[in-house]
C-alpha cells in the first residue's frame, strides 16, 4: 500500500493465502468482509481505492521455482519483495532472483516479535541473533543451486526470546479436536509448510514493511540508504573485541602465540549487543567507556554462554578471584551472578532457536 501512495506505478502481487479472521489483525487492507478472499485480490481493491492509476497484477497462487518457469513472475522486475513464511520457498526465492541478477529485499521474522526497536535492516551477511535470519543465511550458502554469500539486503529483529518461562512466546498448540479428526501434517496448505502459526502483534509486521518499502522508495529515487545506523561501525568494534579477547584468552593460557577463539565476529557482537545490552553485565548495568569480553567460568570452554561483559578492571579482579579459588558469588556477589545466570538463559535459548 504504501509504495503504491509513494508513486510505484506497477505493482505485482503473488501469494496463495486468503484472508482469515485470525490475520485482520495486521491486514490494513482487510475488513471482515474480505475473510476468505484472496489477499492479494483484497489487496488490488484497496489499492484501486486509494490510487486508481497504479497498475496492479493479482496472482493467487504459490511462488515456487516450478510455477516461476510457467508464468515468468519476476522477469523484468525492478525490485522483488521477498515475505514468504516457508523457509525452503523464501531461501529458493533469493537463490533464483541473486541468480538472474534481480533485486530482491527480504522480510525475516516478525512472529513471537514485540519489541520495534529491535527492527533494522542490514545485508543478510551482517544479521545477527534472528533465528530465520541466520537459518537463511546457512542455507543460502549451502543452496545446491546457486549459493548466496551476501548481497541480499533484508529487514530482521534482533530482539531476543525472553528468559522468562512465563513469558516465552513460540508455535501456537492445535486444538485437541484437530489431533482428534486425523493426521494434523494434512492441515499443512502445501508439502513443507507448517500447521501452527506463531503470535503475531499486528504491529510488528507493518513495522517490517514500512523498512522495507521505505528502504525500496529510496533505492527507486537514487537516495540509496548506503549503511544503516544499526550496521556503521559494528564490524570494527565486532572485531576489536575478538581482538582483545583473544589475547586475553592466550594469556590466560600462558601460550606466546595467539590461538584462535572459538567465536565468530557476529557471535562477539551478539554477546556484546544484544545479550548484554552493550552495558556491563552486572547491576547497575552500566555503560562502559571501554568494555572488555571475558570468560565467566574458568573452568568450563569459552563459548557464547560462558562470555561476559565487563570493564578491563573488573575483569582483572575477575581473574585473580579465580585464581585465589574464589567463586563467583564471593567475587561478585548473589545479585551479579543471578543476572549473569539471567543472560545466559536467553543465550542458551538464541542457540536452541537458531540451531
Amino acid at each position: 500500500m504504501m509504495l503504491a501512495r509513494t508513486g510505484v506505478g506497477k505493482l505485482r502481487l503473488i501469494d496463495f493465502d486468503y484472508v482469515t479472521l485470525s490475520s485482520l489483525n495486521r491486514h490494513a487492507s482487510a475488513t471482515r468482509a474480505d475473510v476468505g478472499t484472496p489477499k492479494v485480490q483484497s489487496l488490488k481493491q484497496t489499492i484501486a481505492a486509494i490510487t486508481p492509476w497504479v497498475k496492479v497484477e493479482a496472482f493467487a497462487d504459490l511462488w515456487n521455482i516450478e510455477n516461476e518457469k510457467e508464468h515468468d513472475w519476476l522477469t523484468g522486475s525492478d525490485w522483488v519483495i521477498d515475505a514468504i513464511d516457508n523457509i525452503k520457498t523464501k531461501v529458493d526465492l533469493l537463490s533464483y532472483c541473486h541468480s538472474k541478477g534481480l533485486k530482491v529485499i527480504a522480510s525475516m521474522g516478525a512472529g513471537a516479535k514485540a519489541d520495534p526497536s529491535h527492527i533494522q535492516s542490514a545485508d543478510i551477511s551482517q544479521t545477527i541473533a534472528d533465528p530465520l535470519a541466520r537459518s537463511v543465511r546457512r542455507r543460502l550458502r549451502m543452496h545446491p543451486v546457486h549459493p548466496v554469500l551476501a548481497g541480499i539486503p533484508v529487514v530482521y529483529s534482533t530482539e531476543v526470546p525472553s528468559s522468562d518461562d512465563s513469558n516465552a512466546l513460540g508455535l501456537l498448540p492445535l486444538p485437541e479436536e484437530e489431533f482428534e479428526k486425523g493426521k494434523v501434517d494434512e492441515l499443512a496448505p502445501f508439502a513443507d509448510f507448517r500447521v501452527r502459526i506463531l503470535p503475531v502483534l499486528g504491529m510488528i509486521p507493518a513495522i517490517f514493511g514500512m523498512h522495507v518499502a521505505t528502504y525500496l522508495v529510496c533505492e527507486l529515487g537514487g537516495r540509496t540508504i548506503k549503511e544503516p545506523l544499526a550496521v556503521k561501525g559494528r564490524k570494527k568494534l565486532w572485531e576489536k573485541l575478538a581482538k582483545d579477547l583473544t589475547a586475553r584468552e592466550t594469556k590466560w593460557a600462558g601460550l606466546e602465540k595467539q590461538q584462535r577463539i572459538p567465536l565468530t565476529d557476529q557471535e562477539v557482537g551478539f554477546i556484546f549487543e544484544e545479550l548484554h545490552r552493550s552495558k556491563s553485565s552486572f547491576p547497575p548495568f552500566e555503560s562502559l567507556s571501554r568494555p572488555t569480553l571475558v570468560r565467566w567460568d574458568f573452568s568450563k570452554p569459552l563459548s557464547v554462554t560462558n562470555c561476559v561483559v565487563m570493564s578491563p578492571q573488573e575483569a582483572l579482579k575477575h581473574e585473580e578471584g579465580y585464581r585465589n579459588g574464589l567463586s563467583p558469588v564471593q567475587v561478585w556477589g548473589k545479585e551479579a551472578v543471578a543476572a549473569v545466570q539471567k543472560r545466559q538463559l536467553e543465550a542458551t535459548r538464541w542457540i536452541d532457536a537458531i540451531y
